[in-house]
């Protein structure tokens, strides 16, 4: 990664979806009615067209991809996975830029009573195991939650009979 001539840190990124992932969303918007305006004839036109597209984008990456500013392709079928690896890619290049060590955990979360916490193990996940991860952390919160108020209501009972 790498400046401009005057100074700008240049990241350029890829958001790649498959074949099978954009006739999912073309779909699933045509099926809204909110968003189905979005898809238009040109967008099932295009389609058809997916191999010279693709074609078109390889030799788009390699003939603009530089030493100084690569292109870095982003897995995006899966929306979470791609904000991820987006913004770890954003920090990472900043960090290493600018010569700055990140607080690899969330702003404040070492402060005494925060609860929130950094994410567990999406460091090396794939982007199926990040997603899993993510529901299984989240499972996790709501049973944490659940757990706390079944103590609670025990407690709450057990003073009122005494």
């Amino acid at each position: 990664m790498g400046y401009s001539r005057i100074g700008t840190v240049i990241i350029k990124f890829w958001l790649h979806i498959d074949r099978d992932e954009q006739l999912r969303r073309l779909q699933a918007r045509e099926a809204s009615p909110q968003l189905a305006w979005r898809v238009t004839e040109a967008d099932w036109h295009a389609r058809e067209k997916w191999d010279l597209y693709e074609a078109a984008v390889e030799e788009l990456l390699l003939e603009t991809s530089t030493l100084p500013a690569p292109w870095t392709i982003v897995e995006s079928n899966d929306p979470r996975w791609a904000q991820v690896k987006t913004l770890r890619t954003v920090v990472d290049t900043l960090a290493k830029e600018l010569k700055y060590t990140p607080n690899t955990g969330l702003a404040g979360a070492d402060q005494a009573g925060d609860k929130r916490r950094k994410p567990k193990g999406v460091g090396d996940a794939t982007p199926e195991e990040a997603t899993r991860m993510a529901k299984a952390d989240k499972q996790g919160d709501k049973k944490n939650k659940r757990d706390k108020k079944d103590k609670k209501d025990k407690k709450d009972k057990k003073d009122k009979k005494s």
